[in-house]
């Protein structure tokens, strides 16, 4: 598990250092590999103003969760699918629980809508 994690970190760490993201499965990786590597600043990027704060509850729940947690976090953020784009609107699916995730276009940027998602 270990191994699995490292080589995540690995894969994820790409999108973090390659900028900005363009498409909104690219964010959402991008993002949850900041999560994963406590990097507040990178994943501020990928949501949108009104999201900050739930952007902190999931640093804050990574950085304290328990193994368990962090590697079922880790394994869904692997497995993000396609996205449905529909004009500024955009919904990406993780993991095998099917965590939906929607996003909006921003000054030409995809970000994640924590409070659209939470809505659903």
């Amino acid at each position: 598990m270990k191994k699995f994690l490292m080589m995540l970190m690995a894969v994820a760490s790409v999108f973090v250092m390659t900028g900005c993201a363009d498409s909104p499965d690219e964010v959402v990786t991008k993002w949850g590999a900041a999560i994963i590597a406590n990097d507040k600043a990178t994943s501020e990027e990928c949501v949108t103003s009104g999201s900050k704060e739930i952007n902190e509850f999931f640093l804050e729940g990574y950085k304290n969760g328990n193994e368990e947690y962090k590697a079922k976090f880790a394994t869904d953020i692997a497995q993000v699918g396609e996205p449905e784009i529909d004009g500024d609107t955009a919904k990406v699916v993780i993991g095998d629980n099917k965590i939906t995730f929607i996003l909006k276009k921003v000054d030409g940027e995809w970000k994640i809508d924590f409070e659209a998602t939470m809505e659903q």
